[in-house]
C-alpha cells in the first residue's frame, strides 16, 4: 500500500489506528543487511516519519495550549532548558502525545541519514514504539510527565541546509528524543512499583520490560545526538554549553526528565531492593524483568563514559569542580573521569542485585 493512501486509512481510525501503524513501521525498519535492506530501512523510516506527523496533527490542537506545569514558565527557565528549547513538566496526557509523536516524527525523518549504527537503530525504533504504545494505553484524560519542544527546525535541516546546521538540529532533536524517552520510563517503572506494592507480579513484569525497553534507547538516543564530527562539536557545540554563552555550566543531571527517571528507579529498588538470589527465588519472572532494567540502566552509563573519550578525549568537565589526586594535589577531573566515577558507582551499587551473572 502507498504510504500516503496507508496514512489517510489509518487517520480515518483515528488516535489508536495512527498509534498502531507508527507502531508497524518503526518494526518494519531493519537495521541491517545489504545496500537494499537499507533502502527499505530507509522507506520504513519514511513511513514511520508520516504516521508519526499524522498523529502530532490528528491529536487536539487545543491540548498544547495548556502550559506544563511542575517547572518554571517562559521567563524563568533553567539553563539547560533555555539551551536546548525543551520543557519537561505535567501535562495532559494527549498534550505529551502529540509533542512526543512530533520529536519522534522528526527524528525519524533525520535516522535515514543520521551515520548511526544499526545496533543503535535497532534500540531506537524498539524505544520509539514503546513509547507510542504507552502514550496510546495511557487514559487520555489524565496526566503524565512530557516535553515541550521548539517547534521550528525540527527536522535536521530542509534541503538547503549546510552540514553545520544540521548537525545543530540533530543535537537538539536527539536530546529532545532522550528527554522524551526518559520520562516514559519513569513513568514505566513507577507503575511498576505499584504493581510490586499491589502484589501484582504479572503487571510489574510487563512494566519493567517496557521500561528496559525505553532505557535500552537512552545512550541510542546520545549516539544519535552526537552523530557529528568531533571536531565540529568540540569547536561549535560543546562551547555554547558554557559561560559566557550560557548562565553556568550545563550537567545532564540538571535535565528533569533525567532526574524524574532516577528517583523513579530508587522508588523501585526501595521496594525491590532484595539481592538477585532471593527476588529469583520468590518470582523467577521479577527477577529477570528487574535485571533487564538495570542492566539497562548501567550500560547507559558505561556508554556515555565510551561517548565522551570519542567527543572530547581527556579534556575537562564542564560542570565538575576540582578533585583531588591521590597526594592532596588539586586537579581538574576529566569529563570520562566524572562519567567512570558515576559507571563504577552504578555497578557496585547494582552487583548484589543482578548475581553473578550481572557480571558486576
Amino acid at each position: 500500500m502507498q504510504p500516503v493512501r496507508a496514512v489517510e486509512e489509518a487517520r480515518e481510525g483515528g488516535v489508536s489506528h495512527l498509534a498502531a501503524a507508527a507502531v508497524r513501521a518503526l518494526a518494519a525498519v531493519e537495521p541491517f543487511g545489504e545496500p537494499t535492506a537499507v533502502e527499505r530501512a530507509g522507506a520504513a523510516l519514511g513511513h514511520t516519519a508520516a504516521f508519526l506527523h499524522a498523529l502530532e496533527e490528528h491529536l487536539p490542537q487545543a491540548a498544547v495550549r495548556e502550559k506544563s506545569t511542575g517547572g518554571p514558565g517562559p521567563g524563568s527557565a533553567r539553563p539547560v532548558e533555555e539551551y536546548f528549547d525543551a520543557r519537561v513538566g505535567s501535562m495532559p496526557v494527549l498534550c505529551a502525545f502529540r509533542e512526543g509523536a512530533g520529536i519522534m516524527a522528526a527524528a525519524a525523518r533525520d535516522l535515514n541519514r543520521a551515520p548511526v549504527s544499526g545496533a543503535d537503530l535497532a534500540l531506537l525504533t524498539a524505544a520509539m514504539a514503546t513509547a507510542v504504545e504507552e502514550f496510546a494505553a495511557a487514559e487520555p484524560t489524565g496526566r503524565c510527565w512530557g516535553v515541550s519542544s521548539g517547534r521550528e527546525g525540527r527536522t535536521p535541516g530542509g534541503p538547503a541546509a549546510g552540514p553545520s546546521e544540521v548537525w545543530r538540529q540533530r543535537w537538539l532533536v536527539g536530546h529532545w528524543l532522550r528527554f522524551l524517552l526518559e520520562c516514559s520510563a519513569a513513568h514505566a517503572v513507577r507503575h511498576a512499583a505499584a504493581g510490586v506494592t499491589a502484589g501484582d507480579a504479572g503487571a510489574a513484569v510487563g512494566r519493567l520490560e517496557a521500561a528496559a525497553r525505553l532505557v535500552a534507547g537512552f545512550p541510542a538516543a546520545a549516539a544519535y545526538a552526537s552523530a557529528m564530527p568531533p571536531e565540529h562539536y568540540r569547536l561549535r557545540i560543546r562551547p555554547g554549553m558554557e559561560p559566557p554563552a550560557a548562565r553556568r555550566a550545563l550537567s545532564g543531571r540538571m535535565h528533569r526528565s533525567y532526574r524524574l527517571y532516577r528517583r523513579s528507579v530508587e522508588e523501585l529498588l526501595e521496594r525491590l531492593g532484595e539481592p538477585y538470589g532471593v527476588l529469583a527465588g520468590r518470582s523467577a519472572a521479577l527477577a529477570a524483568a528487574r535485571t533487564a532494567l538495570l542492566q539497562a540502566d548501567l550500560v547507559d552509563a558505561e556508554r556515555h563514559v565510551a561517548l565522551a573519550f570519542a567527543m572530547v578525549g581527556t579534556r575537562r568537565s564542564l560542570a565538575q569542580g576540582q578533585a583531588r589526586s591521590d597526594d592532596g594535589v588539586p586537579c581538574v577531573l576529566s569529563a570520562v573521569g566524572e562519567l567512570r566515577v558515576i559507571a563504577r558507582r552504578r555497578a557496585d551499587a547494582y552487583a548484589p542485585l543482578l548475581g553473578a551473572a550481572g557480571g558486576v
